[in-house]
């Protein structure tokens, strides 16, 4: 399991040492702009290798998810080839496989266990496990966006003072008994001020838009 900290990000102009650097006519036509025509300053990516969704929260504020194009990440399904591997597990050793089931309590020390089918699909309870955990912390398309814009260079960790364009926030448990792992931001504006340091990062990212409710 990944350890992940909060952590909390100012955006900012050029014009803040060290700061995200944005091109001070972007700030100005970002803190000028309405929520209503905000996303008309979103530029186009040709042949983008990642997809990342601002989904609307409902109330102002837009939560992250990052996906492949043309991949379904919400039809979850695992070989147990994809799931050794996930748990470091050589498919192919005999002896990891024994020692990964034993830990698991499938089996019992000395008991033998049988190569599965690599190539076909985990059992159910295997499943409800990778959903409730490995899913929500790591491989879920809101926590891939998570580990992605934490990996990029927006903003520093403490700022210095300028015309603030919003905040990020990265979080991780969001309530007692929940694994969610998300990014978010606080309007319109500060996503495409987002979008556009991608952009001036070199980063083949797409944005769009959607809506939750």
């Amino acid at each position: 399991m990944k350890r992940r900290n909060r952590r909390q990000f100012l955006l900012e102009g050029f014009s803040a040492v060290g700061a995200w650097a944005v091109a001070p006519d972007l700030v100005r036509r970002l803190t000028a702009a309405t929520s209503e025509n905000a996303a008309q300053l979103v530029e186009e990516v040709r042949a983008p290798r990642e997809i990342l969704y601002a989904w609307d929260q409902g109330y102002g504020g837009y939560r992250f998810s990052l996906c492949q194009p043309g991949k379904d990440y919400y039809h979850v399904t695992l070989t147990w080839r994809e799931w050794f591997e996930k748990q470091g597990v050589d498919p192919l050793c005999e002896k990891q496989r024994v020692e990964w089931a034993i830990e698991t309590e499938r089996i019992e020390p000395g008991e033998a266990f049988p190569c599965p089918e690599l190539d076909e699909s985990v059992p159910d309870d295997i499943i409800v496990w990778y959903l409730e955990w490995d899913w929500p912390l790591n491989d879920c398309p809101e926590a891939r966006a998570f580990d992605y814009l934490q990996s990029i260079d927006l903003a520093p960790d403490s700022p210095g003072k300028s015309t603030p364009l919003g905040q990020l926030y990265f979080e991780q448990g969001t309530s007692p008994g929940l694994n969610d792992t998300q990014a978010c931001a606080d309007s319109e504006k500060t996503v495409i001020g987002v979008r556009n340091r991608l952009l001036e990062l070199g980063e083949r990212v797409e944005l769009r838009f959607g809506t939750y409710y």
